[in-house]
């Protein structure tokens, strides 16, 4: 997916698409020493390779890229209240008594 600013990622490197394809989805090929970009099937732009090439492997096993992080501090669903805890009980034995 062609970002806000006209490029995308790949492997973890930036390549130039182009304004008139902001928001756009494109394909990525590696053909040899160079990355082609197209979009339903005619070539828009070639670019040397600038990424580490042992990161292409991952780049084509997540087409749609890494997904967002979520944050762990926030509660991921609710319970429902009748799975809740309503009280914690007190404890049976207070503590050193045995």
């Amino acid at each position: 997916m062609v970002d806000h600013s006209g490029g995308i990622s790949f492997a973890g490197t930036s390549y130039r698409v182009g304004n008139g394809h902001r928001r756009e989805q494109v394909e990525v090929r590696v053909v040899g020493d160079t990355v082609q970009i197209s979009q339903h099937g005619k070539l828009i732009r070639t670019h040397a390779v600038r990424h580490d090439r042992s990161k292409e492997h991952g780049a084509f096993a997540t087409p749609g890229g890494r997904p967002r992080r979520t944050n762990a501090a926030l509660p991921r669903h609710r319970l429902p209240d009748s799975e809740r805890v309503a009280e914690v009980p007190e404890p049976i034995c207070k503590a050193g008594g045995g």
